[in-house]
């Protein structure tokens, strides 16, 4: 592969060695026009940019809760919802012991 490279550099002449024609800054200015303005409805692109986003965060969200692919957010999820569930159970007997009194 190297030989192959070697030899296609051995064989074409050097970039500097091309031929540099150039123009005088006159004729250039002369020739030069402005770019037409272009006009690009933003409210299309900022739609699609926050779509693409909000597709991007439910996409992840569900992504997260499939226990196949992800064992240990889904292991997590769950901890957070049997923990939520035993403070409420344990808020709901503090307030019924406190309505006895």
């Amino acid at each position: 592969m190297a030989a192959l490279v070697a030899l296609a550099a051995a064989c074409c002449p050097a970039p500097a060695l091309a031929d540099i024609q150039t123009v005088a800054p006159s004729q250039l200015t002369q020739l030069a026009r402005p770019l037409p303005k272009q006009t690009v409805d933003k409210s299309k692109i900022w739609t699609l940019f926050l779509g693409g986003a909000g597709v991007l965060f439910v996409g992840t969200v569900l992504a997260e809760n499939k226990e196949e692919w992800f064992p240990a957010i889904s292991r997590a999820n769950k901890a957070m919802e049997m923990s939520r569930k035993a403070t409420q159970q344990r808020e709901q007997q503090q307030q019924k012991q406190g309505g006895k009194q």
